[in-house]
């Protein structure tokens, strides 16, 4: 809040006199300005570039990784990417899927039970 005042105001006062009015460091105002460009500069990726850093990951693991892992990856190299690798198709392959088992109702408990001690 006290940076975004500085920035506001820093044609009409001295950002030095404005820091040591507000009790921040000029260092630490000109440490914020850096950082606020370097994210700038990462959420302005276009859409055909995230794509292409989207399909390269989803490659580079021979389709094996899907929405969240391909999202890590991208996260450690710094690259935003929002809800835009559901609308690629990078879905996970899964080779060996054991088949869904169903036990049927009341037929698993029932054996265990001793219905002799239960009170009535």
């Amino acid at each position: 809040m006290k940076y975004a005042l500085i920035r506001r105001n820093r044609r009409v006062w001295p950002i030095r006199v404005q820091c040591r009015m507000l009790g921040v460091s000029v260092a630490g105002y000109h440490e914020h300005l850096v950082r606020r460009l370097q994210i700038a500069r990462r959420r302005h990726l276009s859409t055909e570039a995230l794509l292409v850093h989207i399909r390269a990951v989803y490659a580079a693991n021979r389709g094996a990784y899907g929405w969240p892992r391909i999202w890590r990856e991208l996260h450690a190299q710094d690259i935003r990417v929002g809800k835009l690798s559901g609308a690629v198709g990078t879905h996970a392959t899964v080779d060996n899927a054991a088949p869904a088992t169903k036990i049927k109702r009341g037929r698993c408990a029932s054996r265990f039970i001793d219905r002799s001690r239960i009170k009535r």
